[in-house]
């Protein structure tokens, strides 16, 4: 293989398995913020469900590439590498068509902070008027714009971290394969 060590910061397995469980917690958070804050957001309800569903897939196939790092499977291992690939593709557009819907309807946060965010602005323009002001209050202290930058910013971390943790199971898997070719291994050994 060309490099064994090349863009690893971390020993492969072990820092697989901690980007994995990083990804998980944050991507758990996203999921739910998403599903509970979606009101103040500019989407409709069918691009809300494409977004949770596609950050639903990419929380699961993180969960299979956990526990594939973790019991040293080839199968999974193989399965989870093959998986990634579609879900990269899924989550480019996801994240342009978020950061793009977001800067589109940048006016419609506006108007929601200066309801004091009480209403909310639903995409076929009806006014829905909420009696909480939690997270939509301190999301307006930061200012419209501000969101649609701090969003777009998470959306490509979130993907770059996506690519790399894809990058680190697709590397562990040739690792397995290197180590299947050697002729005196102990397979027991690898899920020991």
């Amino acid at each position: 293989m060309w490099c064994d060590c090349c863009c690893i910061f971390l020993p492969l397995r072990l820092g697989a398995i901690i980007l994995s469980s990083l990804m998980l917690i944050y991507q758990t958070i996203g999921i739910y913020l998403l599903y509970t804050y979606s009101s103040i957001l500019p989407f409709s309800s069918y691009e809300t469900y494409f977004y949770l569903a596609t950050s639903a897939l990419q929380l699961l196939t993180t969960f299979l590439s956990l526990i594939a790092l973790g019991i040293r499977s080839w199968v999974l291992t193989r399965m989870v590498c093959w998986t990634w690939l579609p879900l990269l593709l899924l989550g480019g557009v996801r994240g342009g068509v978020m950061a793009y819907m977001l800067q589109k309807g940048v006016y419609s946060v506006e108007w929601v902070c200066n309801q004091n965010a009480t209403s909310t602005l639903t995409a076929n323009s009806t006014y829905i008027t909420n009696t909480t002001t939690g997270i939509e209050s301190k999301l307006c202290a930061v200012g419209a714009q501000g969101v649609v930058e701090y969003a777009a910013i998470a959306l490509v971390v979130d993907y770059v971290l996506m690519c790399y943790l894809a990058f680190l199971v697709w590397r562990y898997r040739a690792y397995l394969l290197t180590l299947a070719r050697f002729p005196k291994i102990d397979y027991a050994s690898l899920y020991t």
